[in-house]
This record gives C-alpha cells, structure tokens and sequence, in this order.
C-alpha cells in the first residue's frame, strides 16, 4: 500500500517535472511534456485500479459498497478527488477492478473450447480461495455483465463441440457447466460440505470431465 503511495506521488512529480524549451525546441518541449503528462495519468489510473483489486481481496463479502471513490484513494495513497478525474461513476470504477481481477486469475473466456473449461474453472477457484471473503454472496451490478460474458464463453463452447444438438441440449448441457464454475457452487461445497479448497477443486473437475467425456461420446441429455 505504502507503496504505491510512493509510486503515485513520483509519478505526478514526474508528470509536473517538464523541461521547459524556448526558440526552436518548444514545439518539442510541449510534446513531450504532453506525453509525459499521458504517461502519468495512465500509472495513476493503472495505481487506483490496483488499490481497489487489494481491497476487494480482504472484503469479507462479495458485497463492493465499500470500494468507493474515497477508500480507493486512501488505499492508493492518493486523492479522492484523483481517483474521481479517472472514473466519472463509481460503477466505471467497479467495472474496472472486475477487469482487473479476472486478467489476475488467467481465466480466458474469449474463443473459450469445451476441453479448456475445466482448467478455467480450477484456475477461478483457485484465484477465489486467495479472497478474504466470507461464503455469503452479494451481488454487485458489476457482476452483471461478466456473469453474462461467461454464459455466453460456455454456450458458445458447447455450440462448438456440439454443433448437432438441439439448442434444448445444448441449453442442459451449458447450464450444467456454468452450475459448476459458479461462486456459490464453490462456496457450497467449502460450507455444507466443509470441503478444502483443493478437494472442492476436485470434486468440480471431476463433475465437469463426466460432461465433457458425455458430449465427447455424443450422449446427449435427451436420451437419459
């Protein structure tokens, strides 16, 4: 946390220090004051991101009504005011911490295939278990659009695999998987079921190969 107080506070110094040039150098001279200063604002803005993926991470609760404009600032060592210049909305501000997260935990669902998506789910649980948060889950609007980014990875995943199926099988068959990878299915098992973080691991990479060994081997859901 320190720091990045440090480093915030060297990077606007750095972004004011400009070289003042006169005669034939001051159109360069306000170049590359202009690119310094762009320079500048991208690590503070890069700085109060970081700030508040590290207080998301010690939340007790899914619950972000505590990563404000104010706490952001406090925690990147900076202004409230500063944090505000970067995210017009604290909505912006959330959207970007989620951005932020799901790039930390190595989760791609973009062009996502039905065999990649037990090591995605082994990796988000494992990214999750590094939390401080507590198995009760507030939802936050930010939330929102990823969930429906990652619904969007599994249907698109299993249209790929199981480009034959009815659109019904294949709606059975990605809302099973995304049942699997789903927080609360994580946290279920970590509470009602008092499972480890590894064995819960376990027990949805397991549950996940019997639906990609069903689709493999075309068994459909249609004919259980």
């Amino acid at each position: 946390v320190d720091g990045h107080a440090v480093d915030v506070a060297g990077e606007r110094a750095g972004a004011e220090a400009h070289p003042q040039a006169g005669g034939g150098g001051a159109v360069f001279g306000q170049e590359e004051a202009a690119r310094e200063g762009e320079e500048a604002l991208a690590r503070i803005h890069r700085v109060a991101v970081a700030a508040g993926a590290e207080l998301v991470r010690g939340f007790a609760a899914w619950d972000w009504r505590g990563l404000t404009f104010r706490a952001v600032g406090e925690r990147a060592g900076i202004s409230e005011r500063t944090v505000h210049r970067h995210f017009s909305n604290e909505r912006k501000l959330h959207d970007a911490v989620v951005e932020c997260l799901l790039k930390e935990s190595g989760v791609m669902l973009d062009n996502m295939r039905l065999s990649d998506f037990g090591a995605a789910t082994r990796r988000q649980f494992g990214y999750l278990s590094s939390f401080a948060v507590t198995p009760e889950t507030v939802i936050d609007p930010s939330f929102a659009a990823i969930d429906q980014h990652r619904r969007d990875a599994v249907c698109a995943a299993v249209q790929q695999a199981a480009p034959d199926w009815s659109e019904e099988e294949r709606n059975i068959t990605a809302s099973i998987l995304d049942i699997f990878w789903h927080v609360a299915t994580y946290e279920r098992l970590l509470t009602a079921w008092q499972q480890p973080p590894e064995l819960a691991l376990r027990t949805v990479s397991w549950g996940i190969k019997l639906i990609e060994e069903a689709v493999r081997q075309g068994r459909r859901p249609s004919e259980t």
